[in-house]
């Protein structure tokens, strides 16, 4: 694939997304089905962007099989520390949309990052198979250790998918308002293993910078509440727990009002 080319498909597949996300927005979502299909499309399409750019650069079978296993590995590990943040990008737009006094698009941005974000997972695996490098092995190493720890928590997480929550209806779909920051102290709890606990500092460590706008404060608030009804969940319960986040907050989308 030519530089042109692949320039000119990643910017129609972001074009893509863009049309998704605002389709996202106006739907009434009551499962999980509309958004898991739009995550891992905008993962899979990501990664396989990425991917594109390094795989001409690859010599050899050998060289493209360890580049193919880094790259699910990649995609794997990364899957649900990458929601995690487009969703705070998604909530980042919508606060700035809102100061500037326009509409707020959140699924739009949303999964034009989890993308993006995905296509660099997949730049810096193909990076670290070309190159070689010791050095470049270490960071790479050091980056995606905290990722397995949050994705990989409980034993019940070994699965080869990251995301399994193509069909779930939440029974409650009530938006909560955040009351306090409950992730930095529960690791006063003992249960919790070290991939628990980075799991725990990295919600804790981010809960006070998510902007008060309509939608951000109500995923906020209902993470919040499922966590303190099942402290020590998997990172597959995470995963569910987010979905359900995102469609209590759904319908306030639209809300265009101050912030808190």
């Amino acid at each position: 694939m030519t530089r042109r080319t692949l320039v000119f498909t990643a910017s129609l597949s972001c074009l893509v997304l863009l049309i998704v996300g605002v389709i996202l927005d106006q739907l009434t979502l009551a499962s999980t089905s509309p958004l898991f299909a739009a995550f891992m499309t905008a993962s899979v399409l990501g990664a396989t962007l990425g991917s594109a750019s390094t795989w001409q650069h690859l010599a050899g079978t050998k060289q493209k099989i360890a580049y193919v296993i880094c790259l699910y590995v990649g995609w794997r590990f990364a899957y649900f520390p990458i929601m995690v943040l487009a969703g705070t990008g998604a909530a980042y737009a919508e606060a700035t949309a809102l100061m500037v006094g326009i509409h707020p698009w959140i699924y739009a941005p949303f999964l034009v990052l989890m993308a993006t974000l995905h296509a660099i997972v997949a730049i810096v695996a193909g990076w670290a198979v070309i190159t070689r490098s010791l050095r470049n092995w270490t960071l790479i190493a050091l980056a995606i250790v905290p990722a397995v720890a949050v994705s990989l928590s409980q034993v019940v997480d070994l699965h080869p998918l990251p995301d399994r929550c193509w069909n779930v209806t939440p029974r409650d779909l009530t938006a909560r308002k955040p009351v306090s920051n409950p992730y930095l102290t529960a690791l006063d709890r003992s249960e919790y293993r070290l991939q628990q606990r980075l799991l725990l500092f990295a919600a804790g460590s981010t809960y006070d910078w998510i902007p008060n706008a309509p939608w951000s404060k109500s995923v906020k608030g209902t993470l919040e509440g499922l966590f303190v009804k099942n402290p020590l969940g998997s990172s597959a319960d995470r995963v569910k727990e987010h979905y359900t986040g995102y469609l209590a907050a759904h319908s306030h989308i639209n809300e265009v009002g101050n912030q808190d």
